[in-house]
């Protein structure tokens, strides 16, 4: 299920991080091509890559192509996902200057 894990992880938000983890939605479910880990490296928050690592996050995971997304669950269409097919979190990382 999606429980706003991909959205936690953009703003930092710890406690619904937890909330959807706890509550069965995966640290490695894909939004957009791209997996909560993703979005915590792009946004830049050590705090919170460390959080879905030591939950079981993929380091080495691709972004996928958008094929292979889920839009329907999309909270802001309106807001692209940044990265190209293939990159991982490091690259999400680096691209945005952390």
């Amino acid at each position: 299920p999606y429980l706003g894990l991909h959205q936690a992880a953009a703003t930092g938000d710890i406690g619904l991080m937890k909330y959807a983890i706890s509550h069965g939605q995966p640290v490695n479910s894909v939004l957009d091509g791209v997996l909560p880990l993703h979005v915590a490296c792009s946004a830049g928050d050590e705090f919170v890559v460390k959080y879905l690592i030591e939950h079981g996050a993929d380091v080495n995971a691709p972004r996928l192509p958008r094929r292979y997304s889920n839009d329907k669950n999309r909270a802001t269409p309106q807001q692209p996902i940044i990265g190209t097919s293939g990159s991982t979190p490091l690259h999400f990382a680096s691209a945005n200057g952390h």
